[in-house]
């Protein structure tokens, strides 16, 4: 039989093994703390209903260690009524433990929800909203082998940002399906000093992303998506794949790579159609990577691939350039005109 947990006044809860509830409310009043820890491989617990970390004070949620959560429509809050006492939030950790959340996860209603996907955790959702205000409200994939896994969109309203909401930082796995969106908060709202999404290390792949200035900070890791709104600044030590995760990436902005940066493109065949097409400006440095899609067949005399297109001005040259395409005997790769049309292309040995 399904059950109602209610989690109020200064409570530590420990669950083990399988059971299931209609819903679940920690924090539920103004001055208490309610925290939940979930652990063990043969623990899983199924909440069908409304799944709510800071019910009115302050809920904080613990999987770990092969532990197994399903819930829908969860949310992270912390209302203004128990600021004292710090944020409501989650931690998924351990090897195999997973939070799975179906529909909409949000994150701050006021501006004030964490979120943590620590060493060997896993994070598997469909929508997620964070809500935040001076970096209030965030997602952390920051440790070893931590992964989430989004299949819809990610969207981000943030104003006053002193700090990211989401950072994605060390030997982790990020993967929005859909569409990651960066916004203000409210009408009018300012954005802060800081960036609103920051990549370090680790890998972010998204079906598109579209953030205001300034609100991405690639200071490291690898990025792949479909599709950039806003100008593309790699100009510390990331490296943007291409032709990998999505068959080309398109820029609407301008794209500026550092000499630290790496643009790392995938070929498949010959193509006539830019593998990234940039909008703007572009502006080079750093090292170009040309590498085999898993179906490449070895390019013939006159084939041609077209790298990279741009609307406006480009500038500045790759420092390095290493193509690892495989050729047919006697030939070699032209790149003389990599920096007037974007191409280059299968030419005999000279």
């Amino acid at each position: 039989m399904k059950r109602n947990f209610s989690w109020g006044g200064t409570t530590h809860d420990s669950a083990r093994g399988s059971f299931s509830s209609n819903s679940a409310y920690v924090g539920t009043c103004p001055v208490c703390q309610g925290h939940v820890t979930v652990t063990g491989s043969a623990t899983r617990w199924v909440n069908t209903g409304p799944f709510l970390l800071g019910a009115n004070g302050r809920g904080t949620l613990l999987v770990e260690q092969g532990a197994k959560v399903f819930t829908t429509g969860a949310r992270i809050e912390t209302f203004s009524s128990a600021p004292l006492y710090g944020s409501s939030g989650a931690t998924v950790r351990g090897w195999d433990a997973t939070w799975t959340n179906e529909g909409l996860l949000r994150i701050g209603t006021v501006g004030y929800g964490e979120l943590t996907v620590g060493a060997h955790g896993t994070l598997v959702t469909e929508d997620t909203e964070i809500r935040s205000e001076l970096g209030g409200a965030f997602v952390r994939v920051n440790e070893p082998y931590a992964s989430w896994r989004n299949s819809g969109d990610v969207t981000i309203f943030a104003s006053w940002s002193t700090s990211p909401s989401l950072v994605i930082d060390g030997r982790v796995q990020v993967g929005v399906g859909g569409l990651l969106r960066t916004a203000p908060l409210r009408e009018g709202a300012e954005p802060g000093p800081g960036p609103i999404v920051r990549l370090a290390r680790g890998e972010l792949a998204a079906g598109a992303i579209e953030v205001q200035e300034g609100d991405f900070d690639f200071a490291g890791g690898r990025l792949s998506t479909g599709s950039f709104v806003g100008d593309l600044v790699n100009a510390q030590a990331g490296e943007l794949s291409v032709g990998e995760a999505h068959p080309w990436t398109a820029v609407d902005g301008d794209y500026h790579q550092g000499p630290g940066a790496t643009l790392r493109v995938a070929v498949a065949g010959p193509d006539a159609a830019p593998l990234m097409q940039v909008d703007g400006d572009v502006r080079l440095d750093g090292g170009l990577e040309v590498v085999a899609a898993d179906d490449a067949v070895p390019f013939q005399a006159g084939d041609t691939v077209a790298l990279l297109g741009w609307a406006g001005e480009l500038t500045g040259t790759f420092d390095a350039i290493d193509i690892a395409l495989p050729l047919a005997p006697g030939l070699a790769w032209d790149t003389s005109a990599l920096y007037t049309t974007g191409e280059i292309t299968a030419v005999p040995e000279a």
